[in-house]
């Protein structure tokens, strides 16, 4: 977060500094709990996996029926989905950062208009 914050005091003066600074932390926190989320619905689509495994294990082995797999197929692609969208979370909050900290543009390539005094103080010059 360190980086972020001393990246927005290069890339963004001409804003308040406690708004910055306010984005920056919202974005990291927003960030870091995204990631928290993203490992806890990773153990819970591994799981759902194993369990679809012994599922399917027990219809072959006759000890189960249809049904029983199925559920665990529908309960494995559900926590895979969410899973997915924890991700899809995870970026956008990423995204998020690199926009509040100023890195955003740096990071695509994009050249950034100069501050609004700064092209005043051209003109006046000029």
């Amino acid at each position: 977060m360190r980086t972020a914050l001393s990246s927005c005091a290069r890339h963004a003066p001409g804003r308040g500094s406690r708004v910055v600074r306010r984005e920056v932390e919202t974005a990291y926190l927003d960030l870091a709990a995204a990631a928290e989320r993203v490992a806890q619905l990773g153990e819970r689509a591994a799981a759902a996996r194993e369990a679809l495994a012994q599922a399917e294990g027990l219809y072959d082995a006759g000890l189960a029926t249809n049904l029983e797999a199925l559920v665990a197929r529908d309960r494995m692609l559900a926590a895979e989905l969410e899973l997915v969208g924890a991700e899809l979370d995870r970026k956008t909050f990423h995204l998020e950062l690199l926009r509040a900290s100023g890195s955003l543009h740096e990071l695509l390539g994009i050249t950034r208009p100069a501050p609004r005094a700064a092209r005043d103080g051209d003109a006046e010059a000029g």
